[in-house]
């Protein structure tokens, strides 16, 4: 995972942007913010995200913060 950025995870993953926003019930334009951005993130969000993703939370906090 190091040196990944989040919409390479979400590549990764193999996972829709309609199953993602499904499972932290945002909406695709919320989505896209953070692919974009991922520090814009809430941290609810990311530690459902770590959950979905079956990778830590300190994991996911530095894929986020590694993001430009």
């Amino acid at each position: 995972m190091e040196g990944i950025t989040f919409r390479e995870l979400v590549k990764e993953k193999g996972v829709t942007f309609g199953w993602l926003c499904d499972r932290l019930d945002i909406s695709r334009t919320t989505l896209s913010k953070y692919l974009d951005n991922p520090r814009q993130m809430k941290v609810e969000h990311l530690v459902k995200i770590a959950d979905l993703f079956y990778i830590s939370r300190g994991g996911m906090l530095t894929i986020i913060l590694k993001e430009n």
